[in-house]
């Protein structure tokens, strides 16, 4: 066995402590002489007592995904690298960036429960970490486990241990057997989703699952299934956790999997990917103490000179029947009225926007001033006057307070869907409740402050390259979201953001507290109950437009127009080609993502459909800055598709919120 001060691979590696035990392997500090650096050893004898040939011959192919997934993902900030793999006669080992704080099973096993605010780093470290293998590596990890979070040396959780990974989900020869449990899907029981022991392959709620195991544990110093016949939430035995957090926990901890994304707005079900966890861990750490109010069980007149009785046994220690009249004092140089009547206002049931905390104003307040009277009754009691909620239609607007977007109303209707170009039918009837729609794309700035709360990293960001047009088609390192056309490059911030994937689009849509339209919303904002043609009307008109004209470099561009943008432009730059609620830009600009997978119309009567259940390529509406001035692009039937990993330089999104009453 190793031990301290021995030597691998001919003294590069020289072996200084023990620091990690499974069943089978080890983990050491040692040092790498020749770059000079401390790493960690993970390794395997040969001759492990119960270990026959076959096994470490799985054992060795186990080393070698790891190996090469851990030195797949470029030094991400959230999972653990492998520099090098080797062997000799004696050993296997796993040559790994060492994290010097250990794992989160030391800590708890240290200090018990870890104060809550850690746990949310540590959550959201996790959680950009499973993106990373979801979405980038198609890779699901299905061993995520305390023991296999680890702590690098600036504190911030980092995922390891990739060996039971699930690569390639078509061959069922790639995955190992091995665990601390065999089976067709490995992993740890106490952390195993429900749907892990089936040999249906796994997909990313899995982890999610198991990610929510790890959260319990941390949050109660217990394990979820140790005690999940006894509690039903977090709070139950660490009741200083806030409700929020609670709550996302136990959504990650739902037996039902999230499988599509109208699922996300199913609390009933998991999380159906890493971003949904991370936008509401974000939307909860913005929110702001619960300031407890002392609720009097009495009529209040707010205004100078009223006054309030209240029992006395109502006051803490006091018993006596007599009342207190209270006296709510006028702020200085406030003129108090000689009558009054309360008259309640009603707020609209559609809130502004579901998860922005409103900023307090600060204004002169009364004052309560407290004297001890005999008991009287009031002679009068004032009535409450209603104020009738605006009527939502046509034309109704509210703007979004957490980025600014104005969105306008779409009413309840019916439309018949699609037409009979190829791909675009069979046309067919949609019922939908009315929504709230993003008048326009959303825009550079308002995606910039989404990435500045949230620390989101785009797709196109994290694989250091995307999609671009100038004369021809290329990928460009280092164009994203910031830098349209490449690193020289400079997006302006009133014109719709590009270089984001159908999972980004996604992602501020939930920020904002709302979803990706449907592609039946889509078309109806576009088209309307008439089933108009284009937003505007019957007949093309490019001058409403921003397409392809003599700006643009494609070969089919229209030499005779001129908008003078020779790809975006800033969004609502056209406002005759608004559509009949208003929406801009639902023709040329940018395409849009919206929520469904690509695939065939059903042929008979729809109510609020979400598309196919399944796919690989997601919808994309309303044509761009590159399609060809023809009438055929941009229609409101019009129909795109893409991989909803792809970006390029002329992908967009709008988003849309559910109106107060319809059911999600």
């Amino acid at each position: 066995m190793l031990k301290p001060g021995d030597t691998l691979l001919d003294g590069r590696y020289l072996v200084e402590a023990l620091v990690g035990q499974g069943a089978f392997a080890q983990v050491f500090r040692a040092r790498d002489t020749r770059l000079n650096r401390t790493v960690a050893l993970k390794t395997l004898s040969r001759n492990l007592p119960g270990i026959a040939g076959a096994e470490i011959s799985s054992y060795r192919r186990r080393f070698e995904m790891e190996a090469q997934l851990g030195a797949g993902h470029e030094s991400d900030p959230h999972l653990i690298q492998v520099y090098d793999w080797f062997e000799d006669d004696e050993w296997l080992v796993l040559v790994m960036a060492y994290a010097p704080g250990g794992s989160l099973a030391d800590q708890v096993k240290r200090q018990g429960a870890l104060p809550w605010r850690d746990v949310v780093q540590h959550l959201r470290a996790c959680a950009l970490g499973l993106r990373k293998l979801h979405e980038d590596m198609a890779v699901i990890h299905r061993d995520l486990k305390p023991s296999n979070i680890l702590i690098d040396a600036s504190g911030r959780a980092r995922i390891a241990d990739l060996g039971l990974a699930q690569v390639d989900v078509t061959d069922f020869s790639r995955r190992s057997t091995l665990g601390s449990e065999a089976g067709p899907n490995p992993g740890t029981p106490s952390y195993r989703s429900p749907e892990h022991g089936s040999w249906e392959p796994l997909g990313p709620t899995s982890d999610i699952y198991s990610l929510g195991c790890v959260a319990f544990e941390l949050l109660t110093g217990q394990p979820w299934k140790a005690v999940r016949h006894k509690v039903t939430r977090v709070r139950d035995l660490s009741a200083d956790v806030p409700r929020w957090l609670d709550a996302i926990v136990m959504r990650m901890l739902c037996e039902s999997p999230g499988l599509y994304a109208s699922d996300n707005s199913d609390t009933t079900k998991r999380y159906v990917d890493a971003d949904s966890v991370l936008v509401d861990l974000d939307r909860g750490a913005r929110q702001k103490p619960v300031l407890r109010r002392f609720v009097v069980p009495a009529l209040l007149l707010l205004t100078a000179g009223s006054t309030l009785l209240i029992g006395r046994p109502l006051l803490d220690g006091l018993r006596s029947p007599t009342q207190i009249v209270m006296t709510l004092a006028a702020p200085a140089q406030t003129p108090v009225p000689a009558a009054h009547t309360l008259t309640p206002t009603v707020a609209p049931t559609e809130a502004s926007t579901p998860d922005a905390t409103p900023e307090q104003t600060a204004t002169a307040r009364p004052t309560l001033t407290a004297t001890t009277t005999a008991t009287q009754s009031p002679t009068s009691e004032p009535t409450a006057t209603l104020v009738p909620e605006p009527t939502l239609g046509v034309g109704s607007t509210r703007t979004r307070a957490v980025d600014g977007m104005v969105q306008v109303y779409v009413p309840t209707g019916e439309f018949r869907m699609g037409s009979t170009n190829e791909g675009e039918g069979p046309i067919h009837t949609v019922v939908l409740d009315g929504f709230w729609l993003d008048r326009t794309e959303v825009t550079v700035a308002q995606f910039r402050g989404f990435v500045a709360a949230t620390g989101h990293q785009t797709a196109a960001e994290r694989q250091g390259k995307s999609w671009v047009f100038t004369t021809h088609w290329a990928e460009v390192s280092g164009a994203n979201w910031e830098r349209p056309i490449g690193p020289q490059s400079v997006a302006q911030d009133d014109h719709p953001v590009v270089h984001v994937s159908w999972h980004d689009a996604g992602a501020y849509c939930r920020w904002v507290g709302g979803r990706l339209p449907t592609e039946a919303e889509w078309e109806y904002s576009a088209r309307g109950p008439a089933g108009l043609a284009y937003p505007w009307g019957s007949e093309f008109d490019s001058t409403r437009v921003n397409m392809c004209d003599v700006n643009c470099a494609a070969p089919w561009a229209t030499r005779s127009e001129n908008d003078g943008y020779p790809t975006t432009a800033p969004v609502g730059s056209f406002p005759e080609g608004a559509s009949w609620v208003g929406a801009l830009d639902m023709t040329g600009n940018v395409w849009e993502w919206v929520q469904d997978w690509y695939g065939p119309y059903p042929s008979g009567r729809e109510i609020n459909p979400t598309g196919p259940q399944s796919g690989e390529r997601r919808v994309l509406r309303g044509g761009s800055w590159y399609d060809p001035l023809d009438g055929q692009r941009g229609r409101g039937a019009d129909r795109n598709s893409g991989e909803p990993s792809v970006t390029n330089v002329n992908n967009g999104f709008r988003c849309v919120s559910i109106a107060a009453g319809n059911a999600e």
